[in-house]
C-alpha cells in the first residue's frame, strides 16, 4: 500500500510504502471504524489530507468486494472505495488513523511536511 500526503494540486506529493505487517494493521484500523450514512464526501477538500492507495486487499478485512482500494481520511472522515466501485464512509474523529500513517512516515517522507500535517491535525483535534 502507498500512503499520500495530498498537500499540493497538480505536483508530487509526498509518499511512502507500508509493509505487509503495517498494511495489515490500517486494514484492521479501518475495519473497527464506526460506518456514517454519508451520502457524499465533502467537495471541499480540508487539506492536508492523506490518500492511500491499495492493491490485493482481501475481501473479507472490509466489507467491499474487489481487489483495488483507495481510502481518502480527510479531517476525521474516511471514505472507502473498493474496486468492484462500492463506496463506504467512516469516523475517525480524533484522527487516530492519519496519526498512525504519520508516525510510520517518519524517515521516509519529508520531515517538515510530516510535522506540519501532524501539527494541523492537532490543531484540529484540541
Amino acid at each position: 500500500m502507498r500512503v499520500e500526503i495530498v498537500i499540493y494540486r497538480g505536483q508530487l506529493n509526498p509518499s511512502w510504502d507500508l509493509t505487509d505487517q503495517e498494511s495489515d494493521a490500517l486494514q484492521m484500523r479501518l475495519h473497527a471504524l464506526p460506518h456514517t450514512g454519508m451520502a457524499a464526501f465533502p467537495n471541499k477538500v480540508d487539506y492536508p489530507a492523506l490518500r492511500i492507495r491499495a492493491f490485493d486487499v482481501p475481501n473479507n478485512m472490509l466489507s467491499g468486494s474487489g481487489s483495488f482500494m483507495t481510502v481518502e481520511l480527510n479531517a476525521g472522515l474516511v471514505r472507502l472505495q473498493h474496486g468492484d466501485g462500492t463506496i463506504e464512509y467512516c469516523l475517525d474523529a480524533d484522527q487516530s488513523i492519519a496519526r498512525w500513517l504519520l508516525s510510520l512516515a517518519q524517515g521516509r517522507t519529508d520531515e517538515a511536511i510530516r510535522q506540519a500535517v501532524l501539527a494541523r491535525i492537532a490543531a484540529r483535534c484540541s
